[in-house]
């Protein structure tokens, strides 16, 4: 006799803020080449071999200091949130990292030296690279991007790096452009003081949550037979994570199905096998 279970599924725990201490692993995958990266927290373990441990042996990693490049085997700084890294890559990578988000409330100020500094966004949100959320400090004076660049203090553009051209692509300051989570950015400045990001605006857009397949769980088509997928969308500018759960309406007991750390939109979230419901 064939035991006929009716489930119940849905999305939850979509994380959609950022405690100041909170420890999360968040991922990103990069292209094949050298790309400019940064992270988007402070690792729990700023030793590049540990934060970009995906890499092994093989990593390649250069930062700026003063001047100089240095690489992981020379006195490289800890890996830190804000901060702009060279890293070559063999292939396509996913890198994860975990450790402590930077607050939302407060803003975040980044050293600046005279030449070229590399730095990162410190959020999981894109920075408008305006006078917005921007401002520059020369140690004693504090103004805006734009009039920042006008005084000559940086140059009028921030460069981002395309490792499928190879190639820089600059960023006017006061258009369109933002800094974006992962990536890192070379910027010129004529001054020792400090940039300073603005803290992000609050997030009053709610998250993206749906499951779209398959009809067995809508209505009353409640049977599953087969191995089957479950495709769905969780996605969110501020997401740091999303569950699946699954809960037998006879037993009333949920378990997760998957969880993740990056936005997934319109794609396979979980399978679901009938047989562990028996």
């Amino acid at each position: 006799m064939r035991t006929q279970r009716t489930i119940a599924l849905a999305l939850v725990s979509l994380g959609l803020s950022y405690p100041a201490q909170a420890s999360v692993t968040a991922q990103h995958t990069y292209q094949k080449g050298w790309n400019l990266v940064a992270v988007p927290l402070d690792p729990e373990n700023a030793d590049p071999r540990v934060v970009f441990d995906e890499l092994g042996t093989s990593l390649t990693i250069y930062d700026y200091v003063s001047g100089n490049y240095q690489s992981a085997q020379e006195s490289f700084t800890p890996v830190m949130a804000g901060r702009g890294y060279w890293l070559l890559f063999s292939q396509a990578t996913t890198i994860s990292v975990t450790g402590t988000l930077r607050p939302l409330g407060t803003e975040h100020r980044i050293r600046i030296i005279p030449g070229w500094n590399f730095l990162g966004n410190p959020w999981r949100s894109p920075i408008a690279w305006a006078d917005s959320r921007v401002s520059v400090s020369n140690g004693t004076t504090t103004v805006p991007l734009g009039d920042a660049v006008v005084q000559g203090w940086l140059d009028g553009e921030i460069n981002a790096f395309d490792p499928a051209t190879e190639s820089m692509i600059a960023i006017p300051a006061n258009g369109s452009g933002t800094l974006q989570q992962w990536a890192g950015y070379a910027l010129f400045s004529n001054v020792n003081g400090e940039l300073i990001f603005s803290a992000p605006p609050a997030d009053t857009t709610p998250p993206h949550i749906e499951i779209l397949s398959p009809p067995e769980l809508f209505g009353d088509a409640n049977e599953l037979r087969t191995l089957t997928d479950v495709v769905g969308t969780a996605e969110d500018d501020n997401l740091v994570s999303w569950t699946l759960e699954m809960e037998s309406a006879e037993l009333g007991v949920a378990r997760t199905l998957a969880t993740g750390t990056t936005p997934v939109v319109s794609s396979v979230l979980s399978q679901l096998d009938p047989t562990l419901l028996l």
